[in-house]
């Protein structure tokens, strides 16, 4: 190699260490933008939670054993045993692997239960677990692949709105409580990215707008940015690749996003009817689909679905000729493997259901973190 070669490898090294150099300051202070955003609690301490969720998206599990239908069968949705103790509305439902549902609480409409049940798909049957610690309904639940917990968080006992933060251990059977939300409501939108908890909106005597943040790792509260509108309790939610969605509610039809890498809101399209709690999934290939909730007290039968590819444009799709068994508003749910799994809700004012239904869709599940936290789907 000639003397100028040598000169010039050497000016290109020099090269690519200082452009290197100058961008992780950006980096650092995109992160730092992030975090910046949220505001402590008072009388927290430690550093902001988000900004940093570098091992999260992409995170399909492409070696999954997934054996995806052509098409939708026939019948797509079965009904399974029922819930043992009887019809109850106002349940939260998780899952923390793709065949076991958990669900939390409710109401019969006389009593707020404490009741935890567990129903194993592939036994068929249900197992009573340790109770909440008081009874509730309305609850915000949702499960932490990370840490293996299942949080539960607010909710509301007909005289008074709950501002408690339990943590259950589904290995040990377990409870602990946690630092309290700073406003008590039920039914806020719930999601949890990269170890930290966010309770989006919900209600406590009037619709809420506050986004509530919670950092697992220090026990401790800060706030982030409002809502673009308030989000009054009874909406669905989905986690998809560091974003939660938050979907309808009472008496609006609207789709927000919050961002949790960049720690802000952006508005979509607006789905094509108002659901009152409605029962959503959304597939690894970013397509949501919810199905029943209801116009106030009239139950939907009915469902549609959205492809984020399109975000923020496109328009919401009605999923055709699949009509739920029995229309379910307030019900427990979740996404096990290729279903969705739905317990309980009310079919309308003062019915309330003991069912357990499913729907089999032509989608795999995805729980919104990076695929070392999460199952293999098989079925």
């Amino acid at each position: 190699m000639t003397h100028h070669h040598h000169r010039r490898a050497r000016w290109m090294l020099l090269m690519l260490v200082g452009l290197l150099l100058a961008a992780a300051p950006v980096a650092l202070a995109n992160q730092a933008a992030s975090s910046s955003l949220l505001t402590p609690v008072s009388g927290t301490t430690g550093p902001l939670p988000g900004g940093d969720i570098s091992d999260a998206p992409p995170h399909l599990l492409e070696a999954a054993p997934v054996a995806e239908p052509a098409a939708y069968p026939p019948d797509p949705w079965r009904l399974h045993a029922t819930i043992p103790t009887g019809g109850r509305y106002l349940v939260a439902g998780t899952t923390v692997d793709n065949d076991n549902l958990y669900i939390f609480g409710g109401s019969t409409g006389t009593t707020y239960l404490d009741e935890v049940w567990h129903y194993d798909r592939a036994s068929a049957t249900w197992t009573a677990k340790a109770p909440l610690p008081e009874p509730m309904g309305n609850l915000s639940v949702a499960y932490n692949p990370r840490d293996g917990m299942i949080y539960v968080a607010g909710g509301w006992q007909d005289v008074y709105y709950s501002n408690a933060l339990h943590r259950y251990d589904p290995a040990s059977d377990t409870w602990e409580t946690l630092a309290p939300l700073p406003t008590a409501k039920s039914g806020a939108a719930i999601g949890i990215v990269d170890n930290v908890l966010y309770l989006l909106g919900g209600n406590g005597g009037g619709s809420f707008n506050d986004t509530q943040v919670y950092d697992i790792a220090t026990n401790t509260w800060f706030i982030g940015p409002a809502m673009p509108v308030p989000q009054h309790s009874y909406g669905g939610q989905v986690t998809y690749r560091g974003s939660i969605y938050v979907l309808s509610s009472f008496s609006v039809n609207h789709m927000l996003r919050y961002d949790t890498r960049t720690q802000t809101w952006e508005q979509g399209p607006n789905m094509l009817a108002t659901r009152n709690s409605p029962s959503c999934v959304i597939s690894r290939d970013g397509i949501i689909s919810c199905w029943g909730g209801g116009d106030s007290w009239t139950g939907r039968s009915d469902g549609e679905s959205y492809d984020l590819a399109d975000w923020p444009n496109g328009s919401w799709q009605p999923i055709e000729g699949q009509p739920m068994p029995t229309p379910a508003i307030r019900a427990g749910h979740a996404c096990l493997g290729k279903h969705l799994w739905v317990a309980g809700g009310a079919a309308q004012s003062s019915l309330y259901l003991d069912m357990n239904q499913s729907w089999y869709g032509s989608f795999v599940c995805d729980w919104g973190e990076p695929s070392a936290f999460l199952p293999l789907v098989t079925r």
